[in-house]
Formats: structure tokens, sequence, C-alpha cells
């Protein structure tokens, strides 16, 4: 019989239904635009990262990758607690990331080694501040917006990983299905390392 996991949530529907009302408005509105030939404008995603150049070492995620396949199950849910009692292979990547040469790295090496970092990041907030019911249960700014994460000589929120560098300088829509803020709401963690 395996460990129970433990389950962050983020939000429950108190905080949805202001939008959810609002759905059959938006939708007729929706409708009546496209009725009358309007269209929204085309989202314009833009590159940042020329591919690599040579001879670049990538960076190696095989710590997160051992992590993640001992502490995610297959329907990526993350054993908090038992991750909480053996976080040595976590914090050793975390402090591997410190020595990361960003800039040199290729395009398809920031973009794993981002949502690796995220994805580290995050379960390392939770362990810090175990044990919780729910993500919400840290303060916003503590959770999102403090610059405590570091990549190289980058010194990083969650915000600025998730917003300033993978939404901003990627032309990836997946990378919101990459990404897991720690929540039953988010997409699922996989158990492997990207």
């Amino acid at each position: 019989m395996s460990a129970p996991h433990a389950e962050i949530v983020v939000s429950d529907d108190r905080h949805m239904n202001p939008i959810r009302s609002r759905l059959p408005l938006i939708a007729l509105l929706g409708l009546a635009f496209t009725q009358m030939g309007c269209r929204p404008p085309a989202a314009e995603l833009k590159e940042a990262y020329s591919p690599g150049r040579g001879g670049v070492k990538g960076v190696d995620h095989a710590l997160l990758d051992e992590v993640l396949g001992e502490f995610v199950s297959e329907k990526g849910l993350v054993d908090y607690k038992k991750l909480h009692g053996n976080r040595k292979g976590l914090d050793a990547y975390t402090d591997a990331l410190k020595k990361v040469e960003f800039e040199p790295l290729g395009r398809d090496e920031k973009l794993a080694l981002l949502i690796n970092a995220y994805n580290a990041f995050t379960l390392t907030l939770i362990l810090d501040n175990w044990p919780l019911d729910s993500i919400n249960d840290i303060a916003k700014a503590s959770r999102l917006e403090a610059r405590r994460f570091r990549i190289g000589s980058l010194e990083l929120s969650l915000n600025d990983i998730e917003n300033k560098y993978l939404r901003s300088k990627f032309k990836e829509p997946r990378i919101h299905f990459a990404v897991n803020c720690a929540s039953i709401g988010c997409p699922l963690l996989r158990n492997e390392a990207y």
C-alpha cells in the first residue's frame, strides 16, 4: 500500500463564481462579434533565443528526474510528506542550478532548464513552508514575487521565471501545461524532468 499523497489546493468554486456567472454573456458577445466579421487579434508569440551554440554543455537534470520519479505518482500527485523527509536530491538539484551559465545555452536547453527550475523551486517552496493545506497558505508576496531562487547569476521569483522568461521569450504555447504551481487546478506535474 502506498503512502497517502498530500494534495495542495489553490482555490475553490467561490473564487470562480464571478467568472462563471459571466460566461454566457462572454459567449454571446463572442458569437455576436464573429457574426459581424470581427475577430480578436491573433496572439503573436516571439522567440527571444536562438537554437544554440555548438560546444556548450547542457544542464544535467538527472537529479530532478530521480526526485520526480520517486515522489510524484503517475497521476501527477506529489507525496510531499515523504519528500519533506527526504529532500536531499531536490536540494542538490536546486544547488546545482546556482552554477549554471544561462546565457550560453541554446533555446531548447533554456526552455527545459526554466521549466524544470520552476517545478523544482515550487516543490522547494512547499517544503520550506511544510506542513500546509494549500499553497495559498503562503503569503502571495512570499509565494510568487519573492526573488529567492537562483539560476546562475539570475536571482528570480516564480513569477519572473513564468512571465518574464517562459511566456515572454518563447514561442511555445505548451508552457502552460509544463509548469506546475502545486495545486489541483494546475496541469499535472510529470514524474520525470523535461
